[in-house]
């Protein structure tokens, strides 16, 4: 995983992510999606950091709303609701997930960046940014995480966040566990 180091001196929004740095140090609310934040990623990480590496994923309850579902189960294979098992959730989540990794795309799935951001405080964080697709106005920043530490990989986890490439690799466990059932 490739981390952007960002000095909050080196862009034109170092009172912002000051205050950012701040507010996280001391326990404080943060912002989802700050004022600043598609300034920051059109004016400064884009030329700053041109090939940033981000990552597509997506929210486990996208799945669990839309296609981990008996209704949605329904509607793809001859059965009564009552004769649904495990195994035809199971089959079903996995056809469902192979179908979001063949036909997502860069411009329709939401992307994280990870970056170290260091207040001229000398203090610092970390944060999971969120480009969310937002049609013709491109993309929005939304701050993810915003936490001490550096473990990226067990927030974005935690927080409800997969990794596109990691989606074929869930247990049958874990559909199961976020699978909408009828009553």
């Amino acid at each position: 995983m490739e981390i952007f180091d960002l000095s909050s001196g080196e862009s034109g929004f170092s009172d912002d992510l000051n205050a950012l740095v701040k507010a996280v140090h001391d326990g404080s609310s943060i912002p989802y999606r700050p004022h600043w934040g598609n300034a920051l990623y059109y004016e400064y990480l884009i030329e700053k950091w041109p090939d940033m590496p981000i990552r597509i994923c997506v929210h486990e309850g996208y799945f669990r709303d839309w296609l981990f579902c008996d209704e949605e189960l329904l509607e793809y294979i001859e059965i009564k609701p009552d004769e649904i098992t495990s195994a035809h959730r199971v089959q079903h989540g996995r056809d469902s997930l192979k179908r979001f990794v063949e036909n997502n795309s860069l411009e329709e799935a939401p992307c994280m960046l990870f970056v170290r951001l260091t207040a001229s405080s000398g203090q610092s964080i970390s944060l999971i940014l969120g480009l969310l697709p937002a049609g013709q106005a491109g993309m929005d920043l939304t701050i993810e995480e915003a936490f001490l530490g550096d473990d990226f990989e067990q927030k974005l986890i935690d927080s409800g966040w997969l990794d596109l490439d990691a989606l074929e690799q869930v247990s049958d466990q874990w559909i199961l566990d976020r699978w909408s059932r009828m009553r």
